[in-house]
């Protein structure tokens, strides 16, 4: 009991401070937790059971996991640290061992092989152990090209291999906290993380052993957007809106995620989601609940998920092992979808105890201990013939257990993320415009930021460009448009910001020179404001205002000398062209026009499908046009490598599968985000899941402006990445 009041403690504070915070996980198995206010799902409602959180059988602590704003996440450590005591409380360490690209890149740099030779070639690299490099190099299209010598490539190779799986450093875990009841150096050695954190030398293995109080306290980053989207609301609108009293099954709601229009929503906006979303054609948060534990790799690979989906749509007749199983198997079509469900199966046939149920449940899916499997076996057996059931039944039956046991997937955390996920739904869906730009404010997502930027225009909203004279720091709403926040501008420190907005505060700026004057930014500041456009609310002439600034900076920012002379300059403006190529540059996304439009207006020849248009071309060979915006390589049964590629275009998101062949050819090409033009033949199972099977690939490259230069990287507002322009 005092582990459930510690963890209410935190969550009391959490929400003293409008920290949004939910317990997930299996604590949500728990109607103490629930009634505590820990977790959110009600355990009655979705069926969830006390016993695969905590029983007599369990031999480790149990563990409360806590999801918090990630925005707040330190204020609320703080707490944590202060409430029970610095000399007892500590973040959980980490081991971070050596994989393929550590291993390859400390070995390189040993032999003195240069940084960007390194960078060249591990950011082509997959993640994986380093023993894999030998086939991964004849199979991975990506690694085309590398200029390394082949004697010292072929000596980095021998010596990564030998440290692979080696002990590299100590981390902070990604959440894991230990309280201890005495000084915590008393149970384990501590060290200082480079970010300052006192963290334990053990891992959370041997923290566990040592029967310390864990729990994870994870920063996430939805909760956040949520959250943001309820204050923007209440204060756009001047309404009370309260999250808890959203419309369960909200007819637009559900319809928006069964066109597979989930992009940008809560563990709903992968491809694999939205194609699942589509193929079940959900009607309630029960669906949503289920399709997050079905899209995992387990129940996809044994064929499961399709089984759901055909006995879901009544294509194929639901069975069950036993007559005794429908009570339970029945919301699942006779599968066993959920862990909770292997305890009850565990306990209506073979009569064990729900604890010695998961008990069983774990040996079954983690150690796979014979003994403790052999002795559980066997009383699952007695048990079943006590309950009538003949020994070859109840063997089949067991067999059958552990076969979907390790296919199971807990509930309680698939109710707690169905909750959130459907809220991210819900307000996507009613308030596009808030939700959108607390999107945009809160990074990290499954997609990159120009990709939200561009869902936000196909849902009718206006992204206006930065501005001094109107820009917050972040992103904000003005009526049903988003102004870019001055934060994603690249370049642009966070000092400067805040001085352009003090300066702001007391009067607007007049004109170009009287920006330079008051703001005080430096050259690269400027240029960066300029080129993506923050001052054209003060000349509308980006070259004329860089003359300006050069003259302002060469004559040491004297303001008369700088009027006088900018009183003679004519110069016109950009061209739209040149507007999106400094937009992709500095901001990561274009505001003027999305730059596939202006692409098509220069391409003469051929005609390309849009995302919209797709479904039409069913069977027959199509061009379409769009930039990369993510991929995943994955292996074929005969150990070959494919890739699926997400396309944007002006319409929408395009899904495009590159079987072995195709993927060897072109695969060297897909290192940037293009944009390519892809030819290949439409395949649709479902409607409105039409993808593309790819042939041929094409990377395209724009012109550059004359006289200008080529911008060379794309970040993604705070979060800047290295990536070609390709314009």
């Amino acid at each position: 009991m005092e582990y459930f009041l510690i963890v209410k403690t935190i969550v009391d504070f959490c929400r003293k401070e409008s920290i949004p915070c939910v317990g997930r996980g299996s604590a949500a198995d728990s109607l103490i937790a629930y009634t505590l206010g820990i977790t959110h799902a009600d355990p009655i409602r979705f069926n969830l059971y006390f016993e695969r959180f905590l029983n007599v059988e369990r031999a480790e602590p149990p563990d409360i996991d806590l999801d918090i704003c990630w925005k707040n996440r330190e204020r609320m450590l703080t707490h944590v640290y202060e409430t029970f005591g610095h000399d007892k409380t500590a973040m959980i360490a980490t081991v971070v061992t050596f994989q393929m690209r550590s291993s390859i890149r400390e070995v390189a740099k040993v032999l003195g092989v240069p940084e960007e030779e390194i960078t060249r070639l591990t950011k082509r690299l997959p993640h994986r152990p380093a023993r894999d490099f030998q086939s991964i190099l004849k199979t991975v299209p990506e690694l085309k090209g590398i200029s390394f010598d082949s004697e010292l490539l072929e000596r980095i190779f021998r010596i990564a291999r030998r440290i692979s799986g080696f002990p590299r450093h100590l981390s902070v875990h990604p959440g894991g906290t230990v309280i201890a009841p005495d000084r915590i150096t008393n149970f384990t050695p501590l060290e200082i993380a480079a970010g300052g954190l006192v963290i334990t030398q053990f891992d959370m293995h041997s923290i566990e052993k040592l029967g310390l109080v864990k729990m994870d306290l994870l920063g996430v980053r939805s909760l956040t957007i949520i959250a943001e989207t309820a204050s923007s609301i209440q204060k756009k609108r001047g309404l009370k809106f309260d999250l808890n009293e959203i419309p369960e099954d909200d007819p637009e709601t559900l319809q928006m995620l069964r066109d597979g229009k989930g992009l940008g929503c809560f563990q709903l906006e992968s491809p694999a989601m939205r194609g699942l979303l589509r193929k079940m054609q959900i009607e309630n948060l029960e669906d949503i609940i289920a399709a997050i534990s079905l899209i995992r790799p387990g129940p996809a690979e044994g064929g499961m998920k399709d089984l759901y989906i055909r006995r879901r749509a009544g294509l194929e007749p639901t069975t069950y092992p036993h007559l005794a199983l429908k009570p339970i198997l029945e919301e699942t079509y006779g599968i066993i979808l959920y862990q909770e469900q292997v305890l009850l199966v565990a306990q209506a046939i073979g009569g064990l105890t729900l604890g010695e149920a998961d008990v069983l449940r774990k040996l079954m899916t983690k150690s796979r201990s014979r003994e403790g499997v052999g002795y559980l076996r066997d009383k699952f057996l007695a048990g079943a013939k006590r309950n009538g059931v003949n020994e070859e039944t109840a063997r089949k039956l067991f067999d059958w257990l552990t076969h979907f046991a390790s296919y199971g997937f807990n509930k309680a955390h698939s109710a707690t993320y169905g909750i959130l996920t459907y809220r991210t739904a819900f307000l996507k869906r009613h308030f596009p415009a808030e939700y959108m730009a607390a999107l945009l404010n809160n990074p990290g997502g499954y997609y990159p930021q120009f990709a939200y930027a561009e869902e936000a225009r196909r849902l009718g909203l206006l992204i206006l460009p930065p501005d001094v004279n109107r820009s917050e720091e972040n992103f904000s709403l003005e009526g049903n448009a988003i102004r870019v926040g001055l934060g994603s501008i690249l370049n642009l420190s966070r000092r400067s910001i805040t001085r352009i907005l003090e300066a702001r505060r007391e009067r607007r700026f007049q004109n170009g020179i009287d920006f330079l004057v008051r703001s005080r930014v430096n050259v690269p500041e400027s240029k960066s404001l300029i080129q993506c456009g923050a001052l054209a609310s003060l000349d509308l002439s980006e070259p004329r205002l860089l003359l300006t600034a050069e003259i302002f900076f060469k004559n040491q920012k004297n303001a008369a000398v700088t009027r006088a002379l900018s009183e003679t300059i004519n110069l016109p403006p950009y061209s739209i062209q040149q507007k999106v190529v400094y937009e992709l540059h500095y901001l990561g996304f274009s505001v003027t026009e999305h730059p596939l439009k202006i692409l098509l207006k220069r391409q003469s020849n051929g005609k390309y499908v849009s995302s919209q248009e797709l479904e039409r071309f069913k069977n027959r060979r199509v061009t379409v046009l769009g930039y990369g915006v993510t991929s995943c390589r994955v292996l074929t049964a005969r150990r070959e490598s494919m890739k699926f590629l997400t396309l944007e275009d002006p319409d929408g998101i395009i899904e495009v599968v590159l079987f072995p062949k195709v993927y060897r050819r072109y695969g060297a090409l897909l290192q940037d985000r293009g944009p390519f033009q892809i030819t290949g033949v439409v395949q649709s199972r479902v409607k409105g899941e039409a993808n593309l099977i790819a042939e041929k690939i094409r990377l395209l490259e724009w012109k550059k402006p004359a006289g200008e230069p080529l911008p060379g990287t794309v970040h993604h507002g705070m979060h800047r990445t290295q990536r070609a322009a390709n314009f």
